[in-house]
């Protein structure tokens, strides 16, 4: 339509959605990323009994200057797991929260990606809705606060 027919109004129009969009994008992003997170605290899952030991005793090993890489399980071997984890611990102490702050960082960090991803190939609405999916889908919610390789694991093939 041309200018004359509308006398401007498409144009402002346009305008108006986009700055209406920008706000949205602006509120939504820390609304969705906090609501992750606020999920995934309030349904804290805890040590489960299994991997998250050696992972666990390895990450004190470190935080204690122990650096041995010998070992017959391969999970004593995960760096990219037992080395954030010890550097969480040796900020706020050995306690299960802070063994488990890497998953849950990685995992409130797939999310923010989604978003991201989802904002930047589609639209704000689509990065919500796929975000917030994300964000309490039950298994997703439950790595997260498992002392596993899952959530960095997912955070990394994602981003």
């Amino acid at each position: 339509m041309s200018k004359a027919l509308t006398g401007g109004a498409v144009h402002s129009h346009v305008g108006a959605n986009h700055s209406e969009a920008a706000a949205l994008y602006r509120s939504a992003f820390p609304l969705v990323v906090l609501g992750a997170l606020v999920v995934r605290i309030v349904l804290f899952t805890g040590l489960f009994g299994s991997d998250d030991v050696i992972y666990i005793d390895r990450a004190l090993a470190v935080l204690h200057g122990e650096f041995s890489g010998t070992s017959t399980y391969t999970g004593a071997l995960r760096y990219g797991i037992n080395l954030p984890m010890a550097a969480f611990m040796g900020l706020f102490g050995t306690s299960e929260f802070s063994a488990t702050l890497w998953p849950l960082v990685c995992s409130v960090g797939e999310v923010a990606i989604v978003f991201l991803f989802a904002r930047a190939i589609w639209s704000v609405r689509a990065a919500v809705l796929s975000a917030i999916v994300l964000g309490v889908l039950p298994l997703h919610v439950h790595h997260a606060g498992l002392s596993l390789a899952d959530a960095p694991l997912a955070f990394f093939v994602t981003l």
